[in-house]
This record gives structure tokens, sequence and C-alpha cells, in this order.
């Protein structure tokens, strides 16, 4: 998530834009995912929910085009003191900040005391990102030659796939295709530079479109039957570390990246005021999940008007706390 150390390219601050929204939307529309199962809103929760599974892997594949940049010269002394510290600062203070306030909310709604040290349920990412910036010079040394990145991808989505296909089957095939988290998600760090540094044809991008619209269908459509045959919600499709998922997550990077040329000025300044916000639009979400996220919000009329309503509410209440933080000297953890 840093871009310090870069020009701006409009097309990556587009993408974060549209993959923080998403990554609200998740949190937003899993309120009813659980329950009440093949209702109405149920199946919104599931499609909304199954339409934004990229958000994650966007983000992981931004930070893949910017830091395996071979024009940009990054230190591992960098790494660590600059982008691995600042995340982990971010990581233990917002764990503390959401621990503090997850148990004064019980105290004060439910009128339990219970103290709260497991890392808020949003914080997953950072941690994982730590682990794939401890891995830039490996992935760096991959980068610079397309052969090798193109076989490592492969190669990638190969286990990815296997690892899905044949998840708590046969034992002995599920440890062959078992995969790290975070080897797991480095992968979209490698796509992201792939598809950044090089040139696709138009055949190949038509065909990444029709296969990112295959990996929605199959994404919401596999979540919705699955969970009809076992009578309770199956989230397996849902999985980040799938393959129509990477399938779905390089369709609209190559999208949005093919829409960029001769954005307008307009739209480039609307951009440049989000931008450095939404850092901390991603950890702040969820205070107003809690605020907004409710029945009184979400009844109000058809979900499929008041779940976008409640992402946006949030977006913006998120948007402008940020903005107000980033006055004060709380700001070294949140930019």
């Amino acid at each position: 998530m840093n871009y310090e150390f870069t020009s701006r390219v409009h097309y990556l601050d587009s993408l974060r834009i549209i993959a923080t929204l998403g990554v609200i939307c998740i949190h937003v529309s899993s309120k009813e995912i659980y329950s009440n199962l093949a209702s109405y809103n149920w199946y919104l929760s599931v499609i909304f929910d199954g339409l934004v599974r990229w958000s994650v892997p966007i983000f992981v594949m931004i930070s893949g085009t910017l830091f395996l940049n071979p024009s940009k010269q990054i230190s591992h002394k960098d790494i660590i003191t600059k982008n691995i510290l600042r995340l982990l600062v971010a990581y233990l203070s917002w764990w503390i900040f959401y621990s503090v306030l997850v148990t004064a909310w019980h105290f004060v709604f439910d009128n339990t005391f219970a103290l709260t040290l497991t890392p808020h349920y949003h914080l997953w990412f950072l941690p994982m990102m730590i682990g794939i910036y401890f891995l830039i010079p490996v992935l760096r040394k991959i980068s610079t030659d397309k052969k090798i990145t193109l076989y490592c991808l492969t190669i990638w989505f190969i286990y990815i796939s296997g690892s899905f296909i044949f998840i708590n089957e046969i034992p002995q095939i599920s440890e062959l295709f078992s995969i790290n988290i975070i080897i797991g998600f480095s992968g979209y760090f490698l796509l992201g530079h792939f598809i950044s540094t090089y040139t696709l044809s138009k055949r190949q991008i038509k065909t990444i479109y029709i296969l990112g619209i295959l990996g929605l269908v199959i994404t919401v459509a596999g979540c919705i039957l699955s969970s009809l045959h076992s009578k309770q919600t199956d989230l397996i499709f849902f999985e980040y570390l799938s393959p129509h998922t990477i399938l779905a997550s390089t369709a609209l990077f190559v999208f949005i990246k093919e829409k960029s040329n001769g954005i307008s000025l307009k739209k480039i300044k609307f951009i440049n005021y989000i931008r450095k916000d939404l850092f901390g639009i991603y950890l702040l979400h969820p205070i107003f999940i809690l605020i907004f996220n409710h029945d009184i919000f979400r009844n109000l009329c058809n979900h499929i008007i008041t779940i976008p309503a409640v992402i946006t509410m949030i977006f913006i209440f998120s948007l402008y706390t940020s903005k107000l933080l980033r006055l004060t000297p709380l700001r070294k953890i949140i930019e």
C-alpha cells in the first residue's frame, strides 16, 4: 500500500479506490450471509459479496506493480525500516484500539465485560503483507525475467487450482497442493507486476475478460449451489486463493489499466482527493460498520438499495474521519 517511491499511476489509484469499496462491500454484505438460507436477502448478500472477492487480491497486485518495478531502486534496509516497520506499527496500534473499542462496545450495549484481545477481523491483511514484503528481494529477482515470471505464475495457478479442487479430499493429494497463505498471495504480487509491465494483445485481453466474467459466475453460482446442497452457507467458492478469483482479479486489473488512457483532469482531481486516505478508510471502516450496518438502515427499503447506501455512508464517514486524523499526531498510524 506504500506509494511514496513512485510517481502517480492513476489507474493504480483507481484500482485502490475500487478495491477499498469492494472490501467494505464484503464486510457489509456478510451480515446476513449466515442466516435465512435461500431467502431474498441471503441471495442478495451472496451476490454482493461474491462479485467483489477480487478486492483483496487487487490490493496485493497493486503492491506488486510498485515494489517489483525494475526502474525503482529498493534496498533491503528500506523494506524493513520503512515499509515493514510502518505496517507493523499500524497493525499493533490498531489491534490495541479495536480491542478497547470492542470491549467498550459490549460493556455499553450488552452490559457485559469481556476483554477482547483477538486482532480485529480486517487486520489480517497487514501481517500477510509484512510476510510478502520480506520476500520482495526474492520476488524482484524472479520478476526480472519474463519467462521465469510466467513459469512461476503458471505453477502458482496450477497449485491454487489443485488446492481448491482437492481440498478435504484424499489427504496425500491435498498435501501435495497445500500452499501457505503468504506464498499464495505472493502470486498476486507477481501477477500485478506482470500485467502492468508487459503488453497484451487484443485477443489476449478479450480472453481475459471472458475468463474474468466466468470467474465471477463460478464464485456466485458455486456459493449458492454448494450452500443449497449442504443446507448451510458454504463459502469455499469465496476463497481469495482460488482459480476463479484469480481470473476475476486479473480481468478487473487489465480492464482498469486499458481504460485509463485519456483520463480527464476532473477525475484525476477526484482520485487525488481520496487516494491519501484509502489506508485510513481501510483501518477505520469497521467503526462505521458498527454504526450503520444494522437493521435500522438496512430495512428502510429493499436491500438492493440499502446495501449500496450503507457502503457509501461507511466510505464517506471513514474518508473524512481519516482526513481529520491526518491533521493530528495519529497520522503516523493512518498513512
